[in-house]
């Protein structure tokens, strides 16, 4: 199952100190789109516009006479209309002193960043991660000669997947070592952790004894902290956090009047597009596991009733829904981290943590092991 993080939290919130009053200028070209809109904007659970300007000619800049700190703020392209030109063009860009050179391509979804440490390292490391995932992509959904070779084509084509699939990580590691003295090396041990659901607390430990102690005064490092904290509060044999929320009717749900029972704790939306991918899934498995002892609850991030209304009306789920509409910013999705959706927590009878973001075949397997039957 895929998860909606949009790349924000791979590249969350960047602050350092150390900066000087000397501003920051951002050049903009675009090769295919002449005229429309751009929007420099901060993700803190919600989007917020910092500034916007227009596009002429294919070309477009951004000015800010005094940067304190280094901040990551994010590019939205619109048309002239000011509505959105691609979702999937969000892209993330560092506001850190000097001139940066942006040029893109949306239609070809290509571009590159020149001119501070950060962007370029940025840069750098998207070029590679691009290259990994087109060679994933070519391999599933272009290059399918494997197809006809029916006894050995699979083996062949899950073996090519899986080395691909073990570059990722290690990939992550060099680029940090790489860019080891720049505040961007914090945003790969945040993409460590972001996708290892079940990192464990020492191995967030390891990656913050690798932090130079010339970024310890950043306040992303002490994030980092916070983050290592939080996976230990959250982690496997943890006592889930208990919280209460509101049914759509208004009665009040406790995480803990769940203990006795297994829970499965899925935070989603209704804009989720992989969260209502996975219902028919979640809906399978409380029909196979409710009567052993198994339940289910929904978190729901959305912040417009009538969109979440709408969506439970069309899903028709059998098991309880809550949300205070508060979207990420909401206190029980800071509580768990939750960043991006779905996200998944088992957690057992006794109100332990069982696993984090446990999905597919892999849940069914673990669920079949608790529950002795499929």
């Amino acid at each position: 199952m895929r998860t909606i993080s949009i790349l924000i939290i791979v590249f969350a919130f960047f602050s350092c100190t150390g900066q000087t009053n000397k501003g920051w200028t951002l050049n903009g070209n675009l090769e295919d789109v002449k005229e429309g809109w751009v929007s420099v904007s901060e993700f803190n659970g919600d989007w917020t516009i910092v500034d916007s300007t227009r596009i002429q000619d294919g070309k477009f800049q951004f000015k800010n006479e005094s940067i304190d700190e280094i901040k990551q703020y994010y590019l939205r392209f619109k048309d002239p209309d000011f509505k959105e030109i691609y979702v999937k063009n969000i892209l993330p860009v560092f506001v850190e002193k000097g001139t940066v050179e942006f040029t893109g391509n949306i239609e070809k979804n290509k571009f590159t960043l020149s001119g501070t440490p950060n962007n370029e390292a940025l840069n750098d490391y998207n070029r590679v991660f691009h290259t990994i995932s087109n060679s994933l992509y070519n391999l599933l959904y272009v290059d399918d000669s494997w197809r006809k070779d029916t006894i050995h084509g699979p083996y062949i084509a899950q073996g090519k997947y899986m080395m691909l699939a073990e570059i990722m990580p290690k990939f992550r590691y060099i680029f940090a070592e790489k860019y080891k003295n720049l505040d961007f090396s914090l945003a790969i041990y945040q993409e460590i952790c972001m996708m290892d659901p079940n990192l464990k607390p020492s191995k967030v430990d390891s990656l913050l004894s690798l932090v130079p102690s010339s970024l310890h005064s950043s306040p992303f490092y002490r994030d980092l902290k916070i983050k290592a904290e939080k996976i230990r509060t959250l982690g496997q044999g943890a006592v889930a956090p208990d919280f209460q929320l509101p049914t759509p009717d208004g009665q009040q749900v406790t995480l803990s009047s769940y203990r006795g029972k297994y829970l499965l704790l899925v935070f989603w939306a209704s804009w989720c597009g992989p969260c209502r991918e996975e219902i028919p899934h979640l809906m399978d498995i409380h029909e196979k596991y409710h009567a052993d002892g198994l339940d289910i609850l929904s978190v729901s991030v959305d912040n417009k009733k009538e969109a979440w209304e709408k969506a439970l009306a069309e899903s028709n789920m059998p098991w309880t829904q809550v949300s205070d509409l508060k979207g990420l910013k909401s206190a029980v999705a800071k509580l768990y981290g939750v960043q991006g959706v779905p996200a998944v927590w088992l957690i057992n009878a006794d109100g332990k943590i069982v696993a984090h973001n446990i999905r597919g075949e892999q849940l069914d397997t673990m669920l079949k092991e608790i529950f002795g039957h499929e």
